[in-house]
């Protein structure tokens, strides 16, 4: 059966908007000075220049919070997830049309193995896919190949005549063209890198996606 790879973060849910809001939050309830929303949402450690505990290191510094790192981390691993609604209907119903039409679907997402298995569970991905790897258990992150045919493996399928759909033109769109599959990329409101090679779909949403490599499979 053919593969349909998918990524987590901005792809099927939103966490940019869940960031935000938790970012929104912990400005209130620590009384942080005005600029600090902006401060939090433009060092975000999901635009892939930091990691999470680097993040708590910035936070930590540069409020003086009576807290320590790990006191901080502990609590934004304990509520992130909270801020993160179920799957909107559209993207129930596509992935569901994907799964009755043959095709095996994995999510393959870069980050901690408990948070992004946590944020699976809260939106309701897990009974709606065959499989999922995440690259702290998996040892290995996209783009390299290794990580795809890992989710080929998982769903007992193989990368021929399969597809990538994601957010990012580095991890999801190389990383899945350099493993053979076709990709679809969710833009966000971007304009794709004049540089880098197109994806085969450009797309406003996974359900898009979705609907658009159905038709093709159809012709």
């Amino acid at each position: 059966m053919s593969l349909f790879v998918v990524d987590l973060d901005d792809t099927l849910i939103d966490r940019k908007a869940a960031f935000a809001a938790w970012a929104s939050s912990f400005v209130d309830q620590h009384r942080l000075p005005q600029g600090s929303l902006e401060w939090l949402l433009e060092n975000d450690f999901g635009r892939g220049t930091v990691t999470v505990n680097g993040f708590f290191n910035w936070v930590t510094s540069r409020y003086g919070l009576p807290f320590s790192r790990d006191e901080l981390l502990a609590k934004f691993l304990e509520e992130f997830v909270s801020y993160f609604p179920p799957l909107t209907v559209e993207t129930r119903e596509a992935l569901t049309r994907l799964r009755a039409r043959g095709w095996k679907i994995a999510i393959v997402s870069n980050g901690s193995t408990s948070l992004q298995r946590r944020k699976l569970e809260v939106t309701g991905v897990i009974p709606l896919v065959d499989a999922w790897c995440v690259s702290e258990e998996a040892g290995v992150r996209k783009p390299e190949p290794a990580i795809f045919e890992l989710a080929a493996e998982r769903c007992a399928s193989n990368l021929i005549g399969g597809w990538m759909v994601g957010d990012s033109p580095e991890a999801d769109i190389a990383g899945g063209q350099a493993a053979g599959l076709h990709t679809a990329w969710i833009r966000r409101g971007r304009v794709w890198p004049e540089a880098d090679p197109m994806p085969d779909l450009l797309v406003d949403t996974f359900a898009e996606a979705a609907t658009l490599v159905l038709q093709r499979q159809c012709q």
